[in-house]
């Protein structure tokens, strides 16, 4: 249980910034399966780990104090740069934003590493009272290739750094330090290997159990007599298909029951213009032709482009760095019809469809 008491009070933020925020896309709510029953904040961030040659030696940028828009300072940051990552971005299109919104750095010629660092850092929010907050972070290397020396004095290569106002009016200064300085001042350049190290984080049950989804039907007058006979399914698969987030129900104005299925779908299409395409299917010893785009299940809780993003990196194990989806056109298509698995009623397909582009990132040789 978490206390809303202390929401809007100080510096904490209102409940109702926290439920736009979860809208948004900003920030996730997953359980840590570690705990029981412990709900915990996600939010993702990209941290950029930019170097520069100067002479025979090598200097990172670091952050080393920042600014808020109503005065208030923290002074010795000391990290690497970074900023939430919007939920339609890759890694690579968040860290290629970053370092022309935040850094005003367009024209340095960073080139990006195709290699990712993750690392989970858990903390409790100062933002939410009481709300556990955990950041997946992943870090890129990018390098500063211009030689342009105007470029290079208004980033503060040979020593000043330079100060920098993002669009969010927050001000933050940065320096350029040796890999020896930034040891000197616990700066963490380098994400620790651990071997075995995997996320406890996964996504909450939600739905009815099969009691209370029995209970549910038998007060809106819906037959389940026949459900689990023939081809249509029990009333314990519909509990969990809801529990898992695969569907859910709504009544509408006129007091019907209706299961509503949230679908992505995502066409991909290569440099030389070819489109990915689901072609079969197998299950059960059973193979079926689909000739179909990928598609996935959006959970209700579910940002529609983190399910894209999901449906990238989980099923078509796919590198999601390599897919850019075009997050200005999403058409929504909706129909409404009879439910070939649960007798009674009507199911209405809500069907998301998106596009993307997959360019290939060449790996940097070791």
């Amino acid at each position: 249980n978490i206390s809303l008491d202390k929401f809007g009070q100080g510096q904490a933020k209102p409940f109702n910034a926290f439920v736009q925020e979860i809208q948004s896309g900003e920030s996730r709510l997953l359980i840590d399966a570690t705990k029981y029953k412990h709900l915990v904040r996600v939010v993702d961030v990209v941290l950029l780990r930019i170097c520069v040659t100067v002479g025979s030696e090598t200097k990172y940028l670091i952050e080393t104090s920042e600014t808020y828009p109503d005065g208030r300072a923290r002074m010795g940051t000391n990290q690497l740069p970074g900023n939430k990552k919007h939920p339609y971005e890759n890694a690579r299109q968040a860290a290629e934003r970053l370092s022309k919104e935040l850094l005003n750095m367009p024209d340095c010629g960073i080139e990006f590493d195709s290699d990712v660092d993750n690392i989970e850092q858990s903390v409790e929010s100062p933002s939410y009272p009481g709300v556990q907050t955990v950041y997946k972070k992943e870090v890129l290397t990018g390098r500063v290739t211009t030689k342009d020396k105007k470029v290079l004095d208004r980033i503060g290569v040979a020593g000043a750094g330079f100060t920098m106002k993002d669009l969010h009016k927050y001000t933050r200064s940065y320096a350029w330090y040796s890999e020896k300085e930034c040891e000197d001042k616990k700066i963490k350049l380098k994400v620790p290997k651990e071997d075995g190290k995997f996320s406890a984080l996964v996504y909450p049950p939600i739905g009815l159990e099969e009691e209370e989804l029995n209970d549910f039907m038998t007060q809106n007058k819906v037959d389940v007599s026949k459900w689990g006979e023939g081809t249509y399914r029990s009333v314990a698969e519909f509990s969990e298909e809801l529990v898992k987030g695969e569907a859910t129900l709504i009544k509408r104005a006129e007091g019907q029951i209706v299961r509503v299925v949230d679908i992505v779908v995502l066409k991909i299409i290569d440099e030389s213009a070819r489109i990915l395409v689901e072609v079969e299917e197998v299950g059960k010893g059973v193979s079926s032709k689909l000739h179909r785009f990928p598609a996935i299940k959006r959970r209700s809780d579910e940002h529609q482009f983190a399910a894209a993003r999901r449906l990238i990196t989980k099923f078509l194990h796919m590198d999601e760095n390599t897919i850019t989806i075009d997050n200005t056109l999403v058409r929504v298509v909706e129909e409404l019809q009879e439910s070939t698995s649960y007798y009674g009623i009507k199911t209405l397909y809500r069907k998301r469809f998106m596009s993307a582009r997959l360019k290939q990132v060449a790996k940097r040789k070791a």
